[in-house]
């Protein structure tokens, strides 16, 4: 058990491991680990996970998981194949002495594989995978599916209930599922005792980071405020609002007294998100104060760095309250400012929030306006860099709404899209922005 009475993570994690072993206990034949847990709770299991699939895990399994989108089932199984050995180069890079002596041969079955229903070629990669697992003294390999998109659960059911009974004694799939709304509650009553279900209590993530906020020394000014954050957090689940403007004001005054601009538009930052939910131009007054701080102060590096945060933060309030074009003129300085600075990759990330409002808002000309800037930026990077970012999405906006490309632009952009992300990329964002326009399934971005 990891266990450290100084770290509340450390000893949630090992309370993790104390209920995963004891119902696991006896459990042999199964093809599903279904993992119920809180909403709330998802950061610390995410931690447990990750350790669990390193030589340091306690448990007699590996877990190792995926997010590859279902945005198809025919061509989902390809899909894991491709993203699974690209995760695993990029773990050889960190550990070149990992054991794995077929993922070359491995590679080259999935480059040369046609992409349609190739769940028998990642059953083979598995397979394959599972071997050089003896190493650690493990003897299950758990492969845990929690996609970012879905097409429909209940498309995504059918291939687990499909997919799980082709799986050796030494190979199992994991799910996760919240407490509050069961969606593989069906798929685990149709497996029977091929399913086993462990049940994670209130593990108190919240008590845990309050723990962590609140460790230190207590002159310290990071330190108060974070004191002062967990009152504030406490005073808003209780709608207080008086006692929270009250704390919001002290928090304002040690960030003020700190003699540091930073700290003090943090508190800036960190008041108006706790009075983010009403609408009656607190938050925005608190942002417009943040912004004449940073404008004043952008020489010092640590409050420039917080410049496309507070932007960012200023045009989801905007938008919240129903102000979406200047929520996309906000989007829009954030994006300007990152590009000014050369950090592209964050420019795609801004992007991603325009695209956002747009498909909410039907503002799809103003946000191709915006988006259209960043593709002489774009053309600029090397695939290898932009292959891990949302650029797929920034693409496929640009071709369905923006009217100013040219032909010879739209070829490049699909030329480089499909020389990036395959063929299929322009329906994988479709299916993202359908997720935007209706969101179905639970949030897992701390798993990213």
């Amino acid at each position: 058990m990891v266990s450290n009475e100084h770290n509340p993570i450390a000893e949630r994690i090992g309370r993790i491991q104390d209920v995963w072993k004891e119902s696991m206990t006896g459990k042999s034949g199964y093809k599903l680990v279904r993992l119920v847990i809180r909403e709330p709770d998802l950061p610390i299991v995410n931690g447990f996970l990750k350790l669990e699939s390193s030589p340091y895990g306690k448990i007699e399994e590996t877990p190792v998981v995926m997010l590859t989108d279902f945005s198809d089932p025919q061509t989902f199984a390809w899909q894991l194949c491709n993203d699974w050995l690209q995760e695993y180069a990029r773990a050889l890079e960190q550990y070149p002495q990992l054991p794995w002596k077929e993922y070359t041969q491995q590679l080259t079955k999935v480059k040369e594989a046609d992409h349609v229903r190739q769940e028998s070629l990642l059953l083979s990669i598995l397979e394959s995978f599972s071997q050089s697992l003896s190493y650690q003294g493990q003897s299950i390999l758990l492969l845990g599916l929690i996609p970012r998109l879905l097409c429909g659960y209940e498309q995504f059911e059918k291939w687990l209930n499909k997919f799980c009974k082709t799986l050796p004694s030494h190979i199992a799939l994991l799910v996760i599922d919240y407490s509050d709304k069961e969606v593989y509650g069906s798929l685990a009553s149709s497996l029977k005792e091929q399913c086993v279900s462990i049940r994670l209590s209130n593990l108190d993530m919240e008590g845990a980071y309050n723990e962590l906020l609140t460790q230190g020394n207590p002159e310290d000014p990071n330190v108060k405020i974070r004191k002062l954050m967990v009152e504030m957090g406490k005073a808003a689940s209780k709608e207080q609002k008086g006692r929270l403007n009250e704390l919001g004001e002290r928090l304002l005054d040690i960030g003020r007294a700190s003699g540091k601009a930073s700290l003090w538009l943090y508190t800036y930052i960190v008041y108006a998100g706790f009075v983010f939910r009403y609408k009656d131009g607190q938050a925005l007054a608190l942002l417009d104060k943040g912004v004449a701080l940073c404008t004043s102060h952008q020489s010092d590096s640590s409050v420039s760095a917080m410049t496309v945060t507070l932007y960012s933060y200023k045009a989801s309030y905007l938008n919240y309250i129903g102000k979406h074009e200047e929520a996309l003129e906000w989007f829009g300085k954030a994006m300007d400012y990152c590009l000014s600075h050369n950090d592209i990759v964050s420019a795609i990330g801004v992007c991603r929030n325009i695209i956002a409002v747009s498909i909410l808002n039907s503002e799809k000309d103003n946000a191709s306006t915006l988006l259209h800037k960043i593709l002489p930026h774009l053309s600029m990077m090397e695939d290898e860099s932009l292959e891990h970012t949302d650029s797929f999405l920034v693409a496929a906006f640009l071709l369905f709404y923006d009217k100013k490309l040219t032909e010879e632009e739209r070829r490049d952009i699909e030329d480089r899209m499909n020389r990036i992300y395959g063929e299929d990329w322009s329906s994988r964002a479709t299916v993202q922005f359908q997720q935007i326009k209706n969101p179905k399934q639970p949030s897992i971005d701390e798993f990213s």
